[in-house]
């Protein structure tokens, strides 16, 4: 972080990350990716080891009110979101706009879908009407 004063002005302070993000190493993207996981993982897990540890002094000194649930639902719904900000939400993945973008581009009936595919009509070859049917449509009850 840069922080400089233009003559008289008020201080101003600048991100030097907010410049960097256009020109990222790949290497360096990988590793923040693995940085933000190693995160998680830390904070999953003494989520999980506190728990286990609120749990049983909740246990030992006062069983009849299970206190430590509190803690427990408070802290892992922050571990939940942690989880989503690193991995992603379930179901929506890099593939899933992608698969969104051709069912709505079917929808509005384009021919040509963005990855290449031409959408094409509906075969359905065992609905189409049969003409050389051994029996007449009016004898069927």
């Amino acid at each position: 972080m840069t922080t400089f004063k233009p003559g008289n002005k008020k201080q101003v302070t600048i991100n030097q990350n907010w410049f960097n993000m256009a020109n990222k190493d790949p290497y360096e993207d990988a590793l923040a990716r693995v940085k933000r996981k190693k995160e998680f993982y830390g904070n999953f897990f003494s989520w999980i080891f506190t728990s286990l540890f609120l749990l049983v002094l909740n246990l030992l000194t006062s069983p009849g009110f299970l206190w430590a649930l509190f803690p427990f639902v408070g802290w892992g719904i922050g571990v939940a979101f942690h989880g989503f900000d690193v991995f992603g939400y379930p179901g929506v993945g890099r593939d899933w706009e992608e698969r969104e973008i051709e069912k709505e581009m079917r929808r509005s009936n384009r021919r040509k879908l963005p990855s290449g595919k031409s959408e094409g009509g509906l075969e359905l070859p065992e609905l189409q009407k049969r003409e050389d049917r051994p029996y007449n449509e009016e004898d069927l009850v």
